[in-house]
């Protein structure tokens, strides 16, 4: 059961970073007046965070199961470490906040059509 929380905790934590990390992206598209390529990738890092949720989900209500099964199992405790986790996971985002901004500055404009088929190429 302790690994079964230490992955919820981990998929919570991934699932509040990439979620905070995809405003860094819709920022830096803003400001370089991309919004249509900041949003598509804001797309692309949300997919993460709710691929992140489909396993998280069912493990968290897992341990509901598990508690109303058991009466002095701790299911208070595990809550807590679940928002624990989520909390560290938007610290964490919020500290490579600038960094993620940075990335997508560099990388937003360097992506443009090509032709008439639309394919994507580096500049």
């Amino acid at each position: 059961m302790t690994n079964s929380i230490l992955l919820v905790s981990v998929l919570t934590l991934i699932i509040h970073a990439a979620e905070t990390l995809s405003y860094s992206v819709r920022f830096a598209g803003v400001k370089l007046g991309k919004l249509a390529i900041a949003l598509s990738l804001t797309g692309i890092i949300v997919l993460v965070s709710r691929t992140a949720n489909l396993i998280q989900a069912p493990l968290t209500a897992k341990f509901v199961d598990y508690a109303i099964a058991h009466d002095t199992y701790p299911l208070l405790d595990v809550f807590r470490a679940i928002l624990l986790a989520s909390s560290a996971g938007t610290l964490l985002a919020i500290l490579f906040f600038p960094t993620f901004v940075s990335v997508s500055r560099a990388s937003s404009p360097g992506w443009r059509w090509r032709g008439r088929y639309r394919s994507w190429r580096p500049a």
